[in-house]
């Protein structure tokens, strides 16, 4: 293969293949296994890593191998050109058989190759950062079940340099295996939580002023508390208020293997160990703090969202100012004197805002409706108006 425009020929699967909107997992590994079938050579998924130095004999001469769909439990695929072996897996996976690529989470039978886990169909669409920062960790592992926040974690470890193991399937061993100081992320909702991720560096080095040899650190939002803000403390209950969430945890250097145990079926099984072990051990906690409840932090979390928003799309200012404002369950109405309407705000549990404003003679200024998602934030339609009419309208904007 000598240049991308080798690849504009027929293929056996063109009817999966997609280049107006990311493929899924099948797709992908079905467009490396033909590319593989028709020039020959080597696919190394984009989240198999390696963390070696020099060489090592069994990665080398892999261009006159056979067809090796695993390689060295490395997710490595190898295949020379017009292979049989190669175009039968092909044709099994169309079929619904087993895919050919079984990626093992963690460090692989190769010492020098570690594989994170993730589909390329998820790591090759990710808007990667062009910025680094430090994390104050290791290694992060995702052990939720969710795909949906694949995209946020995987720019959280790329803009962080470490890397993130989607570990779930693998719980409890490839944690206990790990000697570094490592995030655990047990639910998805701190993909939703960016003000506790940012944060969490500079909390985690505030517990290590205050007490270095900490064992974990249990990390959690709640809301209703009066005050927004994040903070670390110390675990002197091992019962937290019915207002937080606990989102995760870090655990210190060679702390995992005594404080994963090896019987644990599921990562909240480690959350209330290390509650009910609070007396025993260094535990701290890392929350961010939110005056509002659920529904009213996500309103003004968003304002900045729906003013930057029309901003972007139409250099159009969005009014946001008010001098007092009035609730009505999820409905905020903001006023401006006495009794001019300024605009209004609903949310809803699924994370949508909906957004309106008028100008000071009544008449419509804008209005949008916005998914606050786990990857990206959406604008599911919105509009701008002029003298009554509509002049600027978006739907499925993604942000």
């Amino acid at each position: 293969l000598s240049g991308l425009q080798e690849l504009k020929q027929s293929w056996f699967c063109s009817n999966v293949y997609r280049t107006d909107r990311p493929m899924d997992e099948l797709s992908v590994q079905l467009l490396a296994l033909e590319i593989l079938f028709k020039f020959g050579g080597v696919y190394i998924p984009s989240t198999t890593i390696w963390v070696g130095k020099g060489e090592e004999d069994q990665f080398k001469n892999v261009e006159s191998m056979k067809f090796t769909p695993n390689l060295n439990g490395t997710g490595i695929c190898v295949s020379p050109p017009n292979d049989s072996q190669c175009m039968e897996q092909v044709r099994a996976m169309l079929e619904g058989e087993e895919s050919a690529f079984r990626l093992t989470v963690g460090r692989s039978e190769s010492p020098s190759v570690s594989v994170m886990g993730y589909p390329d169909s998820s790591a090759s669409y990710v808007k990667y950062p062009q910025w680094t920062r430090f994390l104050a960790a290791e290694e992060i592992h995702d052990l939720t079940d969710s795909t949906a926040c694949e995209d946020t974690l995987l720019a959280w470890g790329y803009d962080s340099q470490v890397p993130v193991y989607k570990s779930r399937d693998q719980f409890p061993n490839v944690v206990r295996s790990s000697k570094n100081r490592t995030i655990l992320i047990t639910n998805e909702q701190l993909c939703r939580l960016r003000g506790l991720r940012d944060a969490l560096p500079g909390l985690i080095a505030n517990i290590d002023s205050e007490c270095p040899e900490w064992d974990a650190i249990i990390v959690a939002a709640e809301w209703e508390c009066g005050v927004d803000c994040t903070e670390p403390y110390r675990v002197t209950s091992g019962i937290f208020s019915p207002n937080s969430l606990i989102v995760g945890c870090v655990l210190n250097f060679d702390r995992a293997e005594s404080l994963v145990e090896s019987e644990m079926q599921n990562p909240d099984e480690l959350i209330s160990s290390l509650c009910r072990r609070h007396d025993e051990i260094n535990l701290f906690c890392a929350v961010q703090k939110m005056a509002h409840n659920r529904e009213m932090s996500l309103l003004f979390s968003s304002m900045s969202t729906i003013k930057d928003a029309f901003l972007r799309l139409s250099d159009h200012h969005a009014p946001f100012e008010y001098q007092w404002s009035e609730r009505h369950g999820n409905l905020l109405k903001f006023f401006r004197g006495e009794g001019n309407l300024a605009m209004e705000m609903a949310s809803d549990p699924s994370g949508r805002v909906m957004y309106r404003s008028w100008n000071e003679d009544g008449g419509m200024n804008c209005e949008m409706k916005l998914n606050c998602g786990m990857r990206s934030d959406i604008i599911e339609w919105a509009k701008i108006y002029f003298n009554h009419c509509v002049v600027h309208e978006w739907n499925n904007k993604v942000l």
